[in-house]
């Protein structure tokens, strides 16, 4: 009588998943929504706005020079309508974000079972590395979403017997999928491979084989615009990357491909740390992969519906890093080596831990769980505390316009001239509204901005014999905005021209010490010169 009654107290004690999972939602919203408005508009964000806020017929102009597909661009579209204000934009990333937290709950519960789910979303909903992106003017939340939507209907297609609506949300996630990103063909990629593998999954996916073919065929008419965005990737990457991926066990680099794997495991897990090449770096990848091989372990001893989830999972994570890889070590294209778009693989990587850890005896299981929650809130600290005051171009326009009325220009006509990199242009522009002029700075970032036909509404000279060319146009007065170091030549092309004032963008590391990250500089023509 006393062990039955201590067990129906025992169950009226537990927490319904149902609460766990709106808790949790709510936390990822809270996080998501904090500082949501306080940075400025940066980094790919300004040309992200320019895009979305064209019309279809401008855009589609625009779009041969970009390289991305145009759905999230379309998705933008509809918030340039509803407000201009950092909030709002943003809210475009972070309403997918928190949707992520709940389909991936679903999918690790389709998948494995709830407790596997649980952690896995409690996961997702504090992680840095998706909160980054959840605040971030980009593609990459919605990305997220979309692959959790296309992998959850695909499991049911070859688990159960799917109602035909589930077919129609699969063709549409799908599709939606790779109308946002490239790398989403990783995804259905990875869902064919499967099938070829595993045979109970062949067999209840062959009477659905036509909707590959008619995500396939949805896909088709923006094909002819892939071909100019393949060449812009590619002059971006020969812009870009100085030195190739190497194969080395010894050398802990960003250029070394195992290091480089790594390094995605790690941010998967923690998110971004400005030095991530050292140990922390070494101990989380190794922690990842203990973890790893816990869940793999299980291939051996699960039922065989585990099994099929685990070897889908291994299957689809490790094959998509690995091609990405494969594809920058020997160049079969050049593209961008961002972790960022492997995003769309790191919530089954999440699964994958959060069963990993779910095998762990009770005590390992706290402590694995304790330690990823310490490093991960570490890391949202530094995002939290440094990362809203980097390349403040708010700021920065308040400070053209106090220069320009310490130098007396004109009616406020001051001349910028923005001298790396090009994207910044946007950026700067959301906030000012003087003439902006863009310079290479030396021949590798003239190469970047001959590329850029996409920077049509900004002024861009073309690369000329004489390097100082530039100056000749120039008013009296004018302010230069630099995101790299002031190099001699430049110094040189600026000769004729008085120094007037010279402000830094500042801002705080994790320890409190100043970062630099762009300079403001104004010049006034000398009376006196010859």
């Amino acid at each position: 009588m006393r062990k039955s009654k201590l067990n129906k107290r025992k169950k009226k004690a537990r927490i319904k998943p149902a609460t766990i999972i709106i808790s949790l939602i709510i936390l990822a919203l809270i996080l998501r929504l904090s500082f949501l408005g306080k940075g400025s508009i940066r980094a790919d964000e300004g040309a992200t706005l320019d895009l979305a806020a064209a019309d279809w017929n401008t855009y589609l102009s625009d779009a041969h020079h970009d390289v991305h597909p145009p759905l999230y661009y379309r998705f933008l579209h509809i918030f340039t309508g509803i407000g201009d204000s950092e909030f709002t934009l943003r809210l475009s990333s972070v309403i997918p974000s928190v949707l992520s937290v709940l389909l991936l709950y679903l999918l690790g519960r389709k998948l494995f079972d709830e407790k596997t789910a649980l952690i896995a979303a409690g996961i997702l909903a504090i992680s840095q590395y998706h909160i980054r992106y959840a605040q971030f003017l980009r593609m990459y939340s919605i990305l997220v979403l979309l692959a959790l939507l296309s992998t959850y209907y695909y499991w049911i297609l070859i688990t159960e017997k799917p109602r035909f609506r589930t077919k129609i949300f699969y063709i549409l996630s799908s599709t939606a999928l790779i109308y946002t990103h490239y790398y989403g063909f990783l995804i259905l990629l990875f869902q064919g491979l499967f099938l070829i593998i595993d045979k109970k999954a062949r067999k209840r996916f062959i009477p659905h084989i036509p909707l590959f073919a008619i995500i396939i065929l949805l896909f088709i008419p923006w094909a002819p615009i892939i071909k100019d965005q393949l060449l812009t990737e590619t002059d971006l990457y020969t812009s870009f990357i100085d030195q190739p991926l190497t194969l080395s066990f010894t050398t802990i680099s960003s250029y070394n491909i195992f290091a480089q794997g790594g390094l995605f495991i790690y941010q998967f897990l923690i998110g971004y740390l400005k030095a991530a090449m050292n140990a922390p770096f070494i101990i989380i990848t190794i922690l990842s992969i203990t973890i790893i091989l816990a869940a793999s372990r299980q291939l051996i001893k699960e039922r065989k519906a585990k099994q099929q989830a685990l070897l889908f999972l291994s299957l689809t994570i490790i094959g998509s890093i690995g091609i990405v890889l494969l594809i920058q070590y020997f160049k079969l294209v050049l593209v961008m080596p961002y972790s960022r778009y492997l995003m769309i693989v790191s919530p089954l990587f999440l699964i994958l831990i959060a069963y990993g850890i779910s095998r762990y005896a009770k005590r390992i299981f706290i402590t694995l769980l304790a330690i990823w929650i310490i490093l991960n809130l570490i890391t949202l600290y530094a995002y939290y505390a440094t990362d809203y005051d980097r390349e403040n171009w708010k700021k920065i326009s308040s400070q053209i316009a106090v220069d320009c009325a310490n130098i007396d220009c004109i009616n406020e006509q001051v001349t910028t001239v923005l001298l790396y990199p090009a994207s910044y242009a946007y950026n700067l522009h959301h906030y000012y509204p003087g003439t902006i002029t863009l310079i290479p700075t030396n021949e590798q970032f003239r190469q970047e901005m001959n590329l850029a036909d996409i920077y049509s509404r900004v002024k861009i000279p073309k690369s000329t014999p004489d390097f100082c060319n530039f100056t000749h146009d120039l008013p009296t007065t004018f302010t230069v905005i630099s995101a790299l170091e002031t190099t001699p030549a430049l110094e040189d092309c600026f000769k004729e021209y008085q120094k007037v004032s010279a402000t830094k963008n500042t801002y705080g590391d994790i320890w409190g010490r100043p970062t630099t990250d762009i300079t403001i500089t104004s010049f006034s023509r000398q009376t006196n010169s010859p």
